[in-house]
């Protein structure tokens, strides 16, 4: 992958996290001691950031540094939401036909699932 491709994997996947997550360039400088304007070129794409800023991210959004650097595909993903989509039915959130939670509730759960999961497993 180009310098160039590896900053806009990083920017989108950045981006994601931030809206998952609800923070804001301003809460990630003030939380984590950045200046605002390397997050504000991390965000456009303008610039990658080193190792232990990534690892930084990653913590702060309880996610694997792969998550940030790396571009999913679009088959990873479908097969992701269909094994959610089955324990979601099993769970009892969705009936054996009904489709009433969109792809992107879905991802969401997801995202918030693989970053929670250590916590939520030692609470059982």
């Amino acid at each position: 992958m180009s310098d160039l491709e590896n900053k806009k994997v990083f920017s989108e996947n950045l981006k994601y996290y931030m809206k998952l997550y609800n923070k804001d360039r301003n809460s990630i400088c003030k939380d984590l001691n950045f200046k605002y304007t390397t997050v504000r070129d991390w965000v456009k794409g303008r610039t990658y950031p080193r190792i232990e800023k990534i690892e930084m991210l990653a913590n702060y959004f309880r996610v694997q540094k792969s998550d940030l650097i790396e571009e999913k595909t679009k088959d990873v993903e479908k097969k992701e939401l269909q094994q959610l989509a089955t324990v979601m039915r099993k769970l009892g959130f969705l009936g054996e036909n009904e489709e009433d939670s969109s792809d992107e509730e879905m991802a969401n759960f997801l995202k918030w699932y693989k970053a929670n999961k250590d916590f939520i497993r030692n609470k059982k």
